[in-house]
């Protein structure tokens, strides 16, 4: 019985601790017009699937997390 604790217990502490560890992750980038290459400055970039976002700098940079 002490055995399956101690199991469930460090199968529990992994999962979180993993979890933590994807919720650090950071997105960075640039976005720019296709065409003329400009920066789009002002841009909504979300995280899709989640409420997450942010909006691009004045050189059309970006960062989440």
């Amino acid at each position: 019985m002490k055995k399956h604790l101690i199991h469930f217990l460090l199968v529990a502490v992994l999962s979180i601790c993993s979890a933590a560890a994807f919720a650090q992750t950071t997105v960075k980038g640039q976005l720019v017009d296709s065409e003329t290459g400009e920066p789009l400055v002002g841009a909504a970039v979300m995280v899709e699937g989640t409420s997450q976002g942010t909006v691009t700098d004045i050189d059309g940079y970006f960062k989440q997390g």
